[in-house]
């Protein structure tokens, strides 16, 4: 299982972890797609960890298996929060068997928006 860990060392298993991009508030972004298990944190919890931009000023995946560290920065704009049904599989009869995951959606900000923050007018 991976580890997403937050700038306060916060640690949220994750059972899926993706990087992409997506147009999100007037821009092309690059996106990081976290699912985790709902039973792994409160929504409100993690929605109180995911609105303080400074906690997502760089965010660490590590793998426990083989110890294997990635690491983003400026992710520090949430999309999104939501409770999902993600299918994981079939039963015998060939239906799908789901299961309900937190996913969060993170984006990084454009490099025009680190420039303006940079000078404090952001």
């Amino acid at each position: 299982m991976n580890k997403i860990i937050l700038v306060d060392n916060t640690e949220i298993p994750a059972l899926w972890v993706e990087e992409g991009s997506e147009y999100y508030r007037d821009a092309n972004r690059r996106v990081l797609t976290v699912q985790t298990p709902k039973s792994a944190i409160g929504l409100d919890a993690l929605d109180t960890l995911l609105a303080d931009a400074g906690n997502l000023a760089e965010v660490r995946c590590r793998n426990e298996e083989n110890g294997a560290q990635d690491s983003f920065a400026n992710y520090s704009i949430k999309m999104s929060l939501a409770v999902k049904n993600v299918p994981v599989g079939e039963d015998e009869y060939g239906a799908a068997i789901t299961e309900e995951r937190i996913e969060f959606k993170l984006a990084r900000l454009t490099p025009v928006e680190l420039k303006l923050k940079a000078a404090g007018m952001l």
